[in-house]
């Protein structure tokens, strides 16, 4: 091979090598200078749905709800009045039996007590006929003193002429002093008869006095008779039994103890915040109140008792606000209020279906006077600072800050801020600007929710 074939061989590898390795380059640097930058989009926000309601003016039942334990209104200790066996007793005489008033419990044997009140009647009618007889001396001593004198002035008389007739020889001495003698005594049977009757008042008072103590121990021998009948004072319920039939008691020492069950109390813990919705109501009454009938009835306050938990399903009663206790606890803030519950018993000292027991622990719900117009919106809408979220007409969201009377169950009662026909997002935005575009849907829902619990009813 000759040189010039060499060098043309060198210079086709050679070639063969760069021009992909320049073509390359070339392509590459006119893609670069075809490609066109990329292009930036423009961010358009989307524009957030809310939830919207209308305000309008709404009847608020205030109420406030606090707990508490039930208890009886009245107790009651049987003690007795008298000593002796008991013979009989009620045939439910036992512990938890219901029995009604004017019923009788249990007999104490009356036998030494009637005895007594025999012997007392029996004294009594005995002075009754002494005072009695005695009258009736009186009176015929009255009598019989007039026939006395009466015979005694003619004695004198006949005295008289005998002395006369003395002094004339006419009568001898001793017919004289015979006269003598027999006027003397006509003087003393007078005076015998005076001084009978001038004790007749002594006798008399005497006679009264024994007649007064022997009524007054007659109504004591009837009291203690009575005694031995122990009857129920009012519808009972026994808790506790100390002595039964055969057995012997004694004057003070207690049989029994019973519970009044045709009225039952709670005395309910409230936070003392959450009655200023009641009080709110109520404070036009507040300052005339009548102490003659209950607090409750004079503020136009109603009140229920219902169980806080029962296995049986929810029981609720009526109750009436009594008073107020003398409860109150500056740490938690809450004070003592106690409402009455009448219990429904049968004729037959049954149990009614509104019977509340003793010991349960209750839960008590206070209502004010209903307060018309009022204007509430959800708690859920009332953020920090008392701000709440408006649509304006445009749709836009303005931020406005409201006086809040009142937080009552999930709402809250506007006082100032917040007016008819204005439009409030229930929403929560975040973030939420002053102006920014809304999308709203009225939540219906909600509104009647609202509606409802301002009632004070469930949902």
């Amino acid at each position: 091979m000759t040189d010039k074939k060499k060098i043309r061989d060198i210079l086709f590898k050679v070639l063969m090598i760069t021009i992909p390795v320049v073509l390359g380059i070339d392509v590459f640097l006119i893609m670069s200078k075809s490609k066109k930058p990329p292009q930036h989009k423009e961010v358009v926000s989307d524009i957030p749905t809310v939830r919207v309601m209308e305000v309008k003016p709404i009847d608020i039942v205030p109420r406030a709800v606090g707990y508490g334990t039930s208890r009886p209104v009245k107790t009651w200790n049987a003690i007795a009045q008298v000593s002796g066996k008991i013979i009989q007793t009620h045939p439910r005489l036992q512990k938890g039996s219901i029995i009604r008033q004017g019923e009788e419990l249990l007999r104490i044997d009356p036998t030494a007590y009637r005895i007594n009140l025999a012997k007392i009647k029996a004294s009594t009618q005995n002075y009754k006929v002494q005072i009695q007889q005695l009258n009736v001396e009186k009176e015929n001593n009255h009598k019989l003193l007039e026939l006395q004198k009466a015979d005694l002035n003619i004695k004198i008389k006949e005295v008289n002429t005998q002395k006369e007739l003395y002094k004339k020889n006419i009568v001898s001495k001793i017919e004289f002093e015979s006269q003598l003698r027999g006027l003397i005594s006509q003087k003393v049977q007078v005076q015998n008869i005076q001084n009978a009757l001038n004790l007749v008042p002594t006798k008399l008072e005497l006679l009264r006095t024994q007649l007064d103590q022997a009524k007054s121990d007659l109504e004591s021998a009837n009291l203690q008779l009575s005694y031995t009948t122990v009857t129920a004072p009012f519808d009972i319920q026994v808790i506790e039994l100390s002595n039964k039939i055969s057995e012997f008691v004694q004057t003070g020492k207690t049989i029994l103890e019973a519970n009044d069950i045709s009225e039952t109390e709670v005395e309910a813990q409230f936070i003392m915040s959450a009655l200023k919705p009641i009080f709110l109501s109520v404070m036009d009454k507040a300052r005339s109140v009548d102490v003659a009938i209950s607090i409750g009835e004079a503020l136009g306050i109603k009140a229920k008792v219902k169980l806080a938990s029962n296995p049986g399903g929810p029981m609720e009663w009526p109750a009436s606000f009594n008073r107020r206790s003398d409860t109150l606890d500056k740490e938690t803030r809450t004070i003592g209020l106690i409402v009455v519950v009448k219990n429904n018993i049968d004729a037959q000292g049954k149990r009614g279906e509104r019977f509340l027991f003793t010991g349960a622990y209750c839960e008590v719900e206070l209502q004010g006077k209903i307060q018309k117009d009022m204007i509430a919106i959800p708690r859920s809408a009332l953020h920090p600072r008392n701000i709440v979220f408006l649509m304006d007409s445009e749709q836009k969201l303005v931020k406005k800050q409201i006086e809040v009377l009142y937080t009552l169950s999930d709402f809250v009662v506007v006082k100032k801020g917040i007016g008819p026909g204005e439009t409030v997002i229930l929403s929560d935005i975040i973030p939420a600007v002053d102006g920014m575009k809304v999308d709203p849907v009225t939540d219906n829902k909600l509104i009647e929710k609202l509606i409802i619990d301002a009632r004070g009813e469930k949902s």
